[in-house]
């Protein structure tokens, strides 16, 4: 575009004669043509915006006009296209007051020294505090309660220094007192519990009679306690189908899970005494010890696996890994030491005592074994004796043997004492020393060839009765009166 200069002066004559043809050349010379475009143009960008005043035509056409009605923010309304603060409009001149006086709800109550708010409930009892939908709404004379969640509390009347918290813990508590419950529904519909403590998902969860001095601490520990007292349940699912036992102490991962009304029973360790129902005084420490015990009463199971299979058995100790772990009905038996009494099964009356003593034995009564594999081999014998290391007799049925000394091997009816000697080639003798053994049954041993007992000498006398023994390996007769 040509931009026709500032005075330029426009000569023109008729049409069809153009003006540069009638000039001299001089002036032709001098001269430069512009067309009406560049007239056009130069006319346009001399010219200032317009400042709209009326406005003929079609709006539509008028495009700048346009562009600025719709860059144009709509009208404001307050409460449509602007928020409102605690119901004010923003809109207009002044100052609004946000935050303090009559702006806050008038449930709340603040201290601006403090820097502090709060709710003293329903009936606006200074030593309530509750924060949750209808929490203490039924509160009448009842106070020091402090409730967060909600309808924690909802309930409370004249019930005082209780402490909820979560979604509907105390929600029937009328009259109770001095409770503490917190997780979701602890201590949910009991109206007159008293001094009990929960902690966990419903946890004392659906008693509905009054109970106390209860503590349940995990996952629905105690959550069918109705009217029990002095219980404590520590670990999910402790003591959870109990509804009127008292005095039990459940500590550990399912602990006493099926106990529902028996008492005074003592377990620490994961799954302890899980499935009992009607056992009493039972003491169970370990994990799994006594874990099947039903209806066994005043067993004691210590460590890992105790008394494991016990169901019915009574008066059975069990002191050590695994020690009595597969005894069900068996009674009054003794296990003490890692292994100790291990297969017994319905034996009774045994006393095992060392790592694997009495291991093997499975219905084998009145036997008695002491130090490490001791009667190890006896499986149904009864009325035996091993005291010393791997003293036992050969047999597994052998009975009324007695082996004292290491790796003694009896037999039955025999009485067999010191290191290393045996009566496995006869049954009732009497073997002692070291290395001593029999040979045949009914045989009393004395030393061994190895190892004599005393000496024997040469003598004349005359008798028609003798002993037949043998002495130091050796048969001999001894003369008798």
């Amino acid at each position: 575009m040509a931009t026709v200069p500032s005075g330029t002066k426009f000569i023109g004559l008729a049409a069809n004669y153009p003006t540069i043809e009638r000039r001299s050349a001089l002036i032709n010379s001098e001269s430069e043509a512009y067309t009406m475009q560049d007239i056009t143009d130069t006319v346009a960008a001399s010219v200032p915006a317009p400042l709209w005043g009326n406005i003929t035509g079609t709006l539509s056409n008028q495009t700048d006009l346009n562009s600025e009605l719709s860059g144009k923010q709509a009208t404001l309304v307050s409460g449509t296209n602007i928020k409102t603060i605690n119901g004010s409009s923003v809109l207009g001149s002044g100052d609004l007051v946000v935050g303090g006086g009559s702006a806050l709800p008038l449930a709340l109550e603040y201290n601006d020294t403090d820097l502090t708010i709060w709710s003293n409930g329903k009936n606006n009892i200074v030593s309530n505090t509750n924060f949750g939908e209808e929490t203490l709404k039924a509160i009448t004379t009842g106070y020091q309660n402090t409730m967060f969640g909600f309808q924690t509390g909802r309930n409370v009347q004249g019930g005082y220094k209780n402490v909820g918290f979560g979604n509907n813990v105390l929600n029937a508590t009328t009259t109770g007192y001095a409770n503490i419950a917190i997780g979701n529904e602890a201590m949910y519909a009991s109206a007159t519990a008293n001094t009990n403590i929960a902690i966990g998902d419903s946890a004392l969860r659906n008693g509905t009679l009054g109970y106390s001095n209860n503590i349940a601490i995990g996952q629905s520990a105690l959550q069918q306690t109705s009217n029990a007292f002095n219980n404590t349940a520590i670990g999910t699912w402790s003591l959870l189908n109990n509804q009127t036992g008292s005095g039990n102490t459940a500590v550990g991962y399912r602990t006493l899970r099926q106990t529902s009304s028996v008492s005074n029973i003592t377990a620490f360790g994961s799954n302890v005494m899980e499935n009992n129902s009607t056992g009493t005084f039972l003491t169970g420490v370990g994990y799994f010890a006594l874990q099947s015990n039903t209806t066994g009463s005043q067993n004691t199971g210590v460590g890992y696996c105790a008394l494991y299979q016990n169901t019915t058995g009574i008066y059975n100790t069990a002191l050590g890994d695994r020690a009595l772990m597969t005894n069900t009905t068996g009674n009054q038996n003794v296990g003490v030491g890692v292994y100790a009494g291990y297969s017994t099964s319905n034996g009774n009356y045994n006393t095992s005592v060392g790592y694997s003593a009495l291991y093997s034995n499975i219905n084998g009564n009145q036997n008695v074994a002491v130090g490490t594999n001791s009667l190890y081999n006896i499986t149904s014998g009864s009325n035996n004796v091993g005291i010393g290391w791997g003293s036992s007799p050969s047999s597994g049925s052998a009975t009324d043997s007695v082996s004292v000394g290491y790796f003694v091997r009896g037999n039955t009816g025999s009485i067999v004492l010191g290191s290393n000697a045996s009566s496995t080639s006869g049954t009732h003798c009497v073997v002692l020393g070291r290395d001593a053994s029999a040979t045949s049954s009914n045989q009393f041993v004395v030393g061994s060839t190895t190892y004599n007992a005393g000496s024997v000498t040469t003598e004349s006398n005359s008798s028609t009765k003798v002993w037949n023994v043998i002495i130091n390996g050796v048969a001999q007769k001894i003369l008798l009166a």
